[in-house]
């Protein structure tokens, strides 16, 4: 058994990436995926890998209602463990369990995340892969290899195979393959064969190393599909795709994705036994092969208007997120365990590379010049910002890193040689000599470019957005000092979303996950953010890593990540940090820990860090040997 991190790589094509979400039908990520609306007409377009940070958290103290439903009391002596839904628009009466619909995104979290279960289970922040459904794997010469355990058993009593597991995978392939035109669409698997009922052998697209080839199984996809489940059944579906071609295949996977599969027929430890729509209860499944290390009978996720609040008065035992709470509402808090204390948001300023040629951009060439298409000026700009000032003005919590920009993690900081990364401390006259190299000049304490015009830079950010809008103010009051004449715009979210894909920006305030390392290596991360910064592939910084003085060379990012992905060299990690760090196409101002916490009255807590602070940890405490969410004696 081996551990791994990675995900494959070929190189996506904007029309694939736009597909459905990310890159297919069922777009499912190991998170939360990002808290936009529905209506395209009224919100920006969602990041699909963005874990759903917004920097909100702010007990605001609106009351919670009663939330009154029948299912409100335990039955009988039944123990309940009732947690804050994560969602609070997610209806779970309405809710139904069609993996490929595009309009349910479902994903590790309520209530999906403890119905069924991941194949592989990954850590982020500690870089673990734990054997799980799929009990052991083996990759060469371009395969895949892999086990199903013979140990789990659906809902309806039915034992989980490798057939469930492979439709799921064969019909994912399928509807990418017909949504892109492309026979093999996928950037990691190129086909899955069913062996028998125990194994399936994944074609890879290329001679990935082991961490590449496995991380898909461990962070976008649940086992959902039940292949002989419904009237059609998914094995019917799959058929049905298979042997169709031309329109009758657009009809027919038309008619997968609006299929209703209204009741969960899941594999988890946990199964649903009441629905209310802002309630749901499941009760222990005695068929799971880890039932009895749950120490309680009943699972709750119940929705509340302020879900702090109702964690503050007690009206549940555990919230997924948030914690640690506004600073006024700090002091009135019962004590708690923190689990998912490695969930970090990373509060950055993502810079318009002006590159609108590039093959994911969605801006007319020409639109808008941004000043910010220089690398001398996304490096000058981060040398005249004060980010402890700036850190001041945000929520309670926001913290500045003590070490370079680089999108390396706050738990893997100190796994890495980070000696000569430029710290981009607050220094004027550092950052008027990078100006003037690209022709800038002072005239009379302002700057101008070298037409002689005002340098008014646009800055951005979503104007209900709380984190967005001190940091941007700030940013743009520290530019103003400088002698910059920045033009601050905090815009409603449909604006943000149509300035953000056509350009109109030089700097805008963006979230991000800063959990694990999934930004330095991912593909599908890079092609995303090649989207909304419009560029770049590559960018010339210092040869040698670590040492700023060094000859320039042009480096191709995903390249890197190319190599990373078939090689397994972690010391690549290094030299993608230096990119990010050299190229400054994303700054990190401030982070943010977004915990969650169950009530220490009433429970206990135990296990290793990595079950305990890593995402859903409510989840893979309860049902894992090595971690527990008890009630106390």
């Amino acid at each position: 058994m081996v551990e791994n991190d990675g995900r494959g790589y070929r190189q996506p094509t904007r029309r694939r990436l736009l597909q459905s979400g990310v890159l297919g039908g069922s777009a499912l990520i190991a998170g939360c995926l990002g808290g936009g609306g529905d209506d395209e007409d009224e919100e920006p377009e969602e990041d699909p890998f963005d874990d759903g940070g917004n920097g909100n958290g702010n007990g605001n103290g609106n009351g919670n209602g009663d939330n009154e439903s029948e299912t409100d009391e335990p039955e009988g002596d039944a123990v309940r463990f009732t947690k804050a839904a994560h969602r609070p628009d997610f209806d779970f009466e309405t809710a139904q369990y069609n993996l490929f619909d595009p309009n349910q995104v479902l994903s590790n979290i309520d209530p999906t995340g403890i119905l069924y279960e991941q194949p592989v289970i990954y850590l982020e922040s500690t870089d673990e892969f734990l054997p799980w459904v799929v009990e052991d794997w083996t990759v060469e010469e371009g395969t895949l290899e892999l086990q199903v355990s013979e140990d789990w058993y659906w809902h309806d009593g039915d034992q989980v195979t490798a057939e469930d597991l492979g439709t799921q995978w064969q019909l994912e392939l399928e509807v990418q393959r017909i949504q892109t035109g492309e026979e093999a669409p996928h950037n990691t698997y190129e086909s899955v064969e069913i062996v028998d009922d125990r194994t399936l052998r994944f074609g890879l697209a290329q001679d990935f190393g082991e961490k590449a080839a496995v991380y898909p199984l461990a962070v976008y996809a649940l086992l959902i599909v039940k292949a002989d489940l419904g009237d059609p059944s998914y094995s019917d579906w799959l058929e049905d795709l298979q042997e169709a071609e031309g329109d009758e295949a657009e009809e027919v996977m038309t008619e997968l994705l609006e299929w209703t599969q209204p009741e969960p027929v899941g594999n988890g430890v946990f199964q649903v036994r009441d629905v209310a729509p802002d309630q749901m209860i499941a009760e222990v499944f005695e068929d799971h092969p880890y039932s009895d290390q749950v120490e309680f009978d009943e699972y709750a996720w119940r929705q509340f208007e302020d879900p702090i609040v109702a964690f503050l008065e007690e009206q549940c035992d555990a919230v997924p997120q948030q914690l640690p709470p506004a600073e006024d509402l700090q002091g009135q808090m019962p004590e708690y365990h923190t689990i998912n204390g490695h969930h970090t948001h990373a509060y950055t300023l993502m810079f318009n590379n002006g590159q609108y040629d590039h093959r994911n951009s969605p801006a007319d060439p020409g639109a808008y010049e941004p000043y910010t298409q220089h690398q001398e000026v996304r490096k000058a700009f981060a040398c005249i910002i004060d980010r402890e000032t700036i850190a001041s003005l945000l929520p309670a919590g926001a913290q500045v890193l003590d070490y370079p920009s680089t999108f390396i993690t706050p738990e893997s900081a100190d796994d890495y040689d980070l000696e000569g990364f430029d710290m981009y401390e607050q220094d004027f006259d550092r950052a008027a000599s990078l100006l003037e190299s690209v022709g800038y000049s002072e005239d009379g304490g302002s700057w101008v470019d070298d037409e002689g015009e005002p340098v008014e830079p646009r800055i951005m950010t979503d104007s209900a957005n709380d984190v967005g809008v001190p940091l941007v103010q700030g940013v743009v009051d520290d530019l103003h000092e400088f002698g910059i004449e920045a033009v601050l715009e905090s815009v409603d979210a449909a604006t943000f979303g149509e300035r953000r894909t056509s350009g109109e920006y030089d700097a805008m305030y963006d979230a991000t996950s800063a959990t694990s390392l999934r930004d330095m290596w991912s593909i599908e991360k890079h092609e995303w953010y090649t989207t909304i910064r419009h560029g770049r592939d590559e960018y010339e910084i210092p040869s040698t890593v670590g040492d700023p003085d060094s000859e320039p060379e042009t480096v191709n990012y995903p390249d890197l990540m190319t190599e990373w992905a078939l090689t397994g060299n972690d010391d690549l990690i290094r030299d993608m940090a230096w990119v990010w760090n050299q190229s400054v196409h994303q700054y990190t101002i401030t982070y943010k820990t977004d915990a969650g916490g169950v009530l220490a009255d009433g429970w206990n807590v135990d296990g290793p860090e990595g079950l305990v602070q890593n995402r859903v940890a409510e989840f893979n405490l309860v049902k894992h040997p090595d971690g527990t969410i008890a009630p106390s004696e």
